[in-house]
């Protein structure tokens, strides 16, 4: 796993020390948790260094922000799933997907409202992401009781 954190993040000692306890402590410390979906989902997201990351590294660090539960991350994850763009571009898709699994990780209603709406999106690949995301979270909510 250190490989795949280095590769995602370079060699940023706190990234390093933090988001290990995203993948292997579920019930990690929140705080660390937020402060690191905060360094991570803020302006970085936007750097060309998370741009040019490959899907599957997005929607892992992604996943890892929406597992925070913070409101900072929800209205970022919903922010870039309902982005409208003139000119629709696979980096543009790529984030979207990446926003579809950090919107699942999170879980909750409001978390599945912003599923729900990315259904009625413009891209098939981003709807069929978001209606498969959202039967997920409604099988986990029936089984959980």
């Amino acid at each position: 796993q250190l490989g795949v954190l280095i590769a995602l993040h370079g060699a940023d000692p706190v990234a390093l020390a933090v988001l290990p306890l995203a993948f292997t402590e579920p019930r990690a410390d929140p705080v660390l948790l937020v402060r690191a979906g905060r360094r991570f989902g803020g302006p970085l997201a936007s750097a060309p260094e998370f741009r040019r990351k490959s899907l599957k590294e997005k929607q892992a660090l992604l996943s890892f922000l929406g597992r925070t539960r913070s409101e900072e991350a929800l209205g970022f994850l919903a922010g870039v799933l309902a982005a409208k763009r003139w000119w629709p571009s696979a980096r543009a898709t790529e984030m979207k997907l990446a926003a579809v699994a950090g919107l699942e990780s999170m879980g909750g209603a409001r978390a599945a409202d912003a599923l729900e709406s990315g259904t009625r999106g413009r891209g098939r690949r981003v709807r069929q992401a978001c209606g498969e995301a959202l039967a997920r979270l409604t099988a986990a909510g029936a089984a959980g009781g």
